[in-house]
């Protein structure tokens, strides 16, 4: 409800508009509360949480049992903006985490809100922070602002760079923000890193995995997770990750970290992190890959020709029916592009068995290092006709599939569409894993 100044603030948990009282306020006697409870997500009262109403510019955090109360007095009565929303709430803990809530409803204001939170779970190795970025940057809306249905169709690299260049451009960002964390593992004893993967902890991405520590920890590579919509997904310009690598870079004591080339890996959604990226940096990038990918645009990007691609996929994922398998050919015949596609026989959108997965994926980099990354830690541009190319998966037939590899030049089919594959070694990896069932590896 509305109420003067001078009325008791404990009338009502949640004020509402003037208007839906019939009643008339003047602007500076409006004020609003808003009162709940935040909890993570095994119901345990979070203390010390940041709560904070995004428009209006309220914050504060819970007491000791995880309760809170914003109160604000906005000039004029709240109205939705131009994504229906009246307002967006903040939530975040160090250790958590972030959420943000879009408020759709007056109603929300009118009821005890209770949220909860999920808990960051990361290594005690690992070193991190966390920080608010902009959800603006994010690149999800990427076909909407392209006009386009994705259903597989080819689209053009004009008209990503037109998209893109708009996105790049912009230099300030307003509106909402969630947390986002940044974590760093870096093998003991290591004196000089070699490479960084960059991880987007969305789904099965993840900096903890054994398969992966090993991997790192034998190459003298870092490894980064980054944790929270406006990065994880996917963000541009790619520059604002920047800062806060350098700021890992600086708590590792690893200046290099910085600097040195990448690797970038993306599950579902987290696609367009390991794309966009490598897209934008293709001169920095060892190689991308894509995880089950959400969306076929994820993976038009242009310039992604230029860098070693992985594309997975489980045969039972119900995405893979957003043409991920055709832009994959569209890739190999319209850009030559080192791109090699993985259909997992039995497999939907999760790993069946997240540790050869990995192995897979380790098997991948090690051969995209072998022919990209020289002894001077410079990197070198593909040569697709010293790679070797494998015949494609019939989804018509499904399962575990035992597809033929041969060198480029022996290939006898379309090469135009063939998987490319970086050489020998990998190709043989990458034949042995197709007609291999995963369950039977469990």
């Amino acid at each position: 409800m509305c109420h003067h100044k001078k009325m008791s603030a404990g009338l009502a948990l949640g004020l509402l508009l003037p208007a839906l009282l019939g009643k008339t306020c003047m602007a500076d006697e409006i004020k609003y509360s808003l009162k709940g409870r935040i909890m993570d997500t095994s119901d345990n009262w979070l203390p010390d949480a940041r709560v904070a109403l995004n428009r209006a510019g309220a914050v504060t955090n819970t007491d000791g049992n995880g309760l809170f109360t914003l109160e604000f007095a906005p000039p004029a009565p709240l109205a939705a903006d131009d994504k229906n929303n009246y307002d967006y709430l903040e939530i975040d803990k160090e250790g958590y985490q972030g959420r943000t809530v879009e408020i759709k409803d007056l109603e929300y204001f009118s009821r005890p809100a209770e949220e909860k939170i999920e808990p960051v779970a990361v290594g005690a190795d690992n070193v991190g922070f966390s920080v608010r970025m902009y959800t603006a940057p994010s690149i999800h809306n990427l076909p909407g602002a392209m006009g386009i249905k994705d259903e597989g169709q080819p689209i053009s690299t004009e008209l990503f760079e037109k998209v893109l260049a708009q996105k790049e451009s912009r230099k300030t960002f307003s509106g909402p923000t969630e947390r986002v964390w940044f974590h760093a593992y870096v093998p003991k004893g290591v004196k000089k890193l070699k490479a960084a993967f960059l991880i987007s902890r969305h789904g099965m991405g993840t900096i903890d995995n054994p398969v992966l520590r090993k991997f790192a920890d034998e190459n003298d590579i870092a490894l980064v997770g980054i944790l929270g919509d406006p990065v994880q997904r996917g963000c541009c310009p790619v520059s604002l990750l920047d800062e806060h690598i350098e700021k890992l870079a600086k708590m590792t004591n690893h200046p290099e970290l910085a600097t040195v080339p990448v690797f970038t890996f993306g599950h579902s959604n987290g696609t367009g992190f390991a794309t966009v990226y490598a897209s934008r940096r293709p001169e920095r990038v060892i190689g991308w890959i894509s995880y089950h990918s959400g969306w076929s645009w994820q993976l038009q990007f242009p310039g992604l020709e230029k860098v070693p691609g992985l594309v997975m996929h489980g045969q039972k994922d119900q995405w893979l029916d957003h043409g991920q398998e055709q832009i994959v050919k569209h890739l190999r015949s319209a850009r030559n592009a080192s791109v090699a596609m993985m259909l997992e026989g039995n497999v939907g959108h999760g790993p069946v068995n997240a540790v050869a997965t990995w192995e897979f994926i380790v098997e991948f980099c090690k051969a995209a290092m072998r022919v990209r990354l020289g002894d001077d830690g410079q990197l070198r541009p593909v040569a697709i006709e010293q790679g070797w190319l494998g015949e494609n998966y019939d989804r018509a037939k499904g399962g575990q599939q035992d597809l033929a590899i041969f060198p480029y030049d022996k290939y006898p089919a379309d090469r135009s569409i063939a998987n490319w594959l970086p050489d020998k070694q990998f190709a043989e990896a990458w034949q042995l894993y197709g007609k291999t069932d995963p369950r039977s590896q469990k």
